[in-house]
């Protein structure tokens, strides 16, 4: 019997020689001080050495020439094997545009094959459109005449709404609503909201109301945990499935925008919520003064009330 090296149990061993145990974590153990042992030797340090040595040189780089080529700085480095082309400081092709940047071009510069052109993507796609355009104009006369049409309505249109009396507006809106309450108009939105461009529509709208959220949440740990507390509060009430989370002060509104602490919450119906919408709370304050009775009738559906300055409260 013998003693492993490593675990120091007992073994049987095969021969003298074997003083390491058949398991597979000391057999790894073992090898891996084997190789210490030779990379702290004089044979381990020479392998060392060459192979270091092996790897610069493929690795290495060398700079050969530089030169002046049609106005542009070019710097020529080379591996041995194969060269490679710098381009520094050179101005974008576009005419507005006198921005200098770095380019590469591993082809002949001075044919300017597979070098860049212009600074940015930004560049390129209008200097793009403008050569659309063109060929628009020898090709097919008829698509550009449309185009242009369509360009010439929209900017009467602005002009006319810019031109609107208060009147004129009210009257119009008017038409709107009425227009929305039709069935053809219910008809056609849910074969929108059906369509592809309709189910990616809503989907950037999520996206914008989650990126609101994000930038006007504060990232002090006493007001978040306020914000838990009033999100924790919801099943407290009645219906609360039917409940929202209203901004007072919107995130969105005309004259400002509100932040997503506790002081600027409140729980609202979804039906007085889609009225709210983003309207500024002093004018949310004179709709409720109007319609006190009714929206106080919604709100005891759910256990709430208004407070004097028309903010929901717990009964």
């Amino acid at each position: 019997m013998a003693k492993c090296k490593i675990c120091k149990d007992n073994f049987k061993p095969i021969s003298k020689q074997n003083t390491i145990c058949s398991k597979e974590k000391c057999k790894k153990e073992n090898h891996y001080l084997c190789i210490k042992k030779y990379m702290k030797s004089d044979k381990g340090k020479i392998a060392i050495r060459k192979a270091t040595k092996k790897q610069y040189e493929k690795n290495y780089v060398r700079l050969i020439a530089e030169n002046l080529i049609n106005g542009v700085y070019v710097k020529k480095y080379s591996n041995g094997k194969t060269d490679v082309k710098i381009t520094l400081y050179k101005k974008c092709s576009r005419d507005i545009c006198n921005n200098t940047f770095y380019s590469i071009g591993n082809e002949n510069i001075e044919l300017g094959k597979f070098d860049k052109k212009y600074c940015s993507i930004k560049c390129s796609k209008r200097v793009s459109e403008k050569t659309k355009r063109k060929d628009l104009e020898i090709l097919n006369p008829i698509k550009l005449r449309k185009i242009k049409d369509r360009e010439n309505e929209r900017r009467k249109y602005k002009k006319r709404v810019a031109n609107m009396t208060k009147e004129q507006i009210e009257k119009k809106n008017e038409r709107s609503k009425k227009y929305r309450q039709t069935e053809n108009y219910k008809i056609n939105r849910k074969k929108y909201s059906k369509s592809l461009k309709g189910k990616a529509q809503t989907q950037i709208q999520r996206l914008k109301r989650k990126e609101r959220t994000r930038l006007t949440t504060p990232k002090i740990s006493s007001e978040l945990k306020k914000l838990t507390e009033f999100f924790k509060s919801k099943r407290e009430y009645k219906n609360y499935n039917n409940l929202h989370a209203d901004h007072i002060y919107a995130l969105k509104g005309k004259n400002y925008s509100g932040l997503t602490n506790a002081n600027n919450l409140q729980w609202l119906p979804s039906e007085l919520n889609v009225k709210k919408s983003n309207m500024d709370f002093e004018d949310w304050q004179k709709v409720c003064k109007q319609n006190r009775k009714e929206y106080n009738f919604i709100l005891n559906k759910h256990g709430l009330k208004f407070n004097r300055q028309y903010i929901t409260i717990k009964i």
